[in-house]
């Protein structure tokens, strides 16, 4: 394979992966959703203690903004520590892409404006529960060339993410 060639598909990766992107942030939940999700939280939480809104909340909210700051930095290691396994090799794949094109999406300034739980899934063995949150947030989100340290890509929207 031609160097022209791998530029070409590296290209094609990171635009497919930029597209995931917009399109997890665009995404929304419908009213309906939300109240189901509120009355099973609160059902879970008269049984259980972990499911306490507001600790489940700012647990995330740290999780989310050392995803930022990880991902920014590519630090592979401490990703490990707070993604699943199959999300962990996504996210790596991903980081591998991205420096083998000389790129670096860096996340500058995150700022959680709300976020929201979408699901709760409570199992009886805690280890598996399942919780998913809604993060209403802004950045000023840079992709770099690393090689000329210019920036080839800038968006400071507004954007939802879900985890």
């Amino acid at each position: 394979m031609g160097p022209l060639v791998g530029c070409i598909l590296v290209g094609v990766i990171i635009f497919i992966f930029l597209a995931i992107i917009q399109r997890i942030r665009t995404a929304k939940k419908s009213a309906l959703a939300r109240e189901l999700t509120r009355s099973k939280l609160k059902t879970a939480a008269s049984q259980d203690s972990v499911w306490d809104k507001q600790a489940v909340l700012e647990h995330t909210r740290d999780i989310f903004m050392r995803y930022q700051r990880d991902w920014s930095t590519y630090d592979l290691e401490s990703m490990k520590q707070y993604m699943t396994p199959e999300y962990f090799n996504h996210a790596a794949l991903m980081v591998t892409a991205l420096r083998q094109a000389s790129r670096q999406d860096l996340v500058n300034g995150p700022v959680i404006k709300s976020s929201v739980i979408e699901e709760v899934q409570d199992a009886s063995d805690n280890a598996k529960d399942v919780v998913t949150v809604a993060f209403y947030a802004s950045a000023r989100d840079v992709l770099m060339d690393n090689r000329t340290d210019k920036e080839l890509f800038v968006d400071t929207n507004d954007f939802e993410e879900s985890w």
